[in-house]
């Protein structure tokens, strides 16, 4: 980015990216970037995410641009067609225009490895990670014989990310629950979550189901089991629009084991 924007304002900025790109591509039908497969075509678990870096973020993980910048992120697996036809939008948008806000322009593009965008963790240290600015629950609260809670969204949200690795369930009302137990015995392990209080959920996601009640949240998520500690990822709802940043947080092998139960 050539000017600094508003953080708070990361999700409206992607939103606004991903309409720059739209408007770019006219009647060209890329679902990898829209979303919009066809009925019968069967969705993947991921498609492009539109991130906001802030420059501190970029820094720390050895990269420099002085107002921060935008990625845009592919997921393995996609047709090479389809991230030709990304590769034209980011060549060609060079402007960014919201409504109410001043245009910003769009500096030069650089390659990133997000297999290895963030520095290993040193030694003696284990590497978790939470979501910036945060994320907000996919569904409603589901029923059954248990209670439906925050933990089981955020392990849900995983599941998403990595459906490809989900042996298959059956559609019904136990079909999350499922997928919650599947994560779990993944090893996947959830820390220190809790709502974040913030009426503007806009700054958290840009649209959401019929009858989902925005709840925005944050944890610490292990994710040792399923996802290497270099690697960038968005994760729930709002990951390819601007939310959900996985972002390293490392504690000492110590405090892991004092806090969370680590190795135990």
């Amino acid at each position: 980015l050539r000017q600094p924007i508003d953080a708070h304002e990361r999700v409206r900025w992607c939103v606004a990216l991903h309409r720059a790109f739209a408007a770019y591509l006219g009647d060209l039908p890329v679902p990898l970037l829209t979303g919009r497969y066809a009925e019968e075509a069967e969705q993947p678990a991921n498609r492009v995410a539109l991130q906001y870096l802030e420059a501190e973020v970029l820094q720390a993980a050895g990269h420099h641009a002085e107002h921060g910048a935008f990625v845009v992120l592919a997921p393995g697996g996609a047709a090479p067609e389809d991230l030709v036809s990304v590769e034209g939008c980011i060549r060609s948008v060079r402007k960014v225009y919201r409504p109410g806000a001043t245009a910003i322009d769009l500096g030069p593009r650089f390659d990133l490895d997000p297999s290895q965008f963030w520095p290993a963790p040193q030694e003696g240290v284990v590497r978790y990670w939470r979501p910036v600015p945060g994320m907000v629950t996919e569904t409603r609260r589901q029923g059954g014989g248990s209670r439906w809670s925050l933990e089981d969204a955020a392990l849900l949200s995983i599941g998403h990310v990595f459906r490809e690795r989900l042996v298959p369930i059956a559609k019904g009302s136990e079909r999350y629950r499922g997928i919650v137990e599947q994560v779990r015995s993944w090893g996947v392990r959830v820390h220190d979550i809790h709502p974040i209080h913030d009426s503007r959920v806009e700054r958290f996601a840009h649209k959401l189901p019929q009858g989902v009640i925005a709840q925005p949240y944050t944890a610490k998520f292990d994710l040792a089991a399923v996802l290497p500690p270099t690697a960038l990822v968005a994760v729930g709802q709002s990951r390819h629009l601007g939310a959900g940043l996985l972002v390293p947080v490392d504690e000492s092998i110590a405090s892991a084991r004092a806090l969370y139960g680590w190795g135990s």
